[in-house]
């Protein structure tokens, strides 16, 4: 907001009044006239403030209930991964886990099931995680993608997610982890989805 003396120069020098006052005086106004117009000014731009403070605190609530009630397109991206790994639970399908253990060595076996604690129980039996093949984050239009998620039990899946070899607890290279992803699942599965990944 301009002080009455730099609304009184503005006037004297252009002719005109600091908006958001309408121009249409044509003739000259006297000081008396010139303080009704400033006083006019400032309610139109403490009505100005005003409105803009309430929509500020109106866009911050939006924001909060946005936060707590999400709506937005990522939040009903995220519902999506949820119902879908509610699927993969549902089916319960651990045939790609099986295959994957039957293949190990007896010392490696031993490592998984040394660390089955890991996984919640549920009914007395051990509930595995819902893990995406590939990463949800790189690859999000896939992420509730069913042929992108495997069930396995949560220290495979923490191993697999942090590029942490199972068996040597050793960083693993992209191409080591993609090795242990294509005995899990297939290299048909592994290939099928980066194609899709592609398209």
């Amino acid at each position: 907001m301009k002080s009455f003396e730099e609304f009184v120069n503005y006037y004297k020098e252009t002719n005109r009044f600091l908006l958001p006052l309408v121009n249409y005086s044509k003739k000259p106004l006297t000081d008396k006239q010139l303080e009704s117009k400033y006083k006019e000014y400032c309610k139109k731009i403490e009505k100005q403030n005003e409105k803009r403070e309430e929509k500020i605190i109106d866009n911050k609530i939006k924001m909060y209930e946005s936060m707590l009630n999400p709506t937005d397109a990522k939040s009903e991206h995220c519902k999506r991964i949820d119902e879908t790994m509610k699927k993969v639970h549902e089916k319960n399908d651990i045939s790609c886990y099986r295959k994957f253990y039957n293949s190990l060595e007896y010392w490696q076996k031993k490592i998984i099931d040394d660390n089955m604690w890991l996984c919640p129980k549920k009914n007395g039996a051990y509930t595995f995680d819902g893990c995406h093949i590939l990463d949800r984050g790189k690859y999000s239009k896939l992420a509730d993608d069913e042929d992108n998620i495997v069930l396995l039990p949560r220290y495979l899946h923490k191993c697999l997610d942090d590029y942490i070899n199972p068996f040597s607890n050793k960083i693993m290279k992209k191409e080591e982890h993609d090795d242990i992803w294509i005995c899990i699942v297939g290299e048909e599965r592994w290939n099928r989805l980066h194609e899709k990944a592609l398209n």
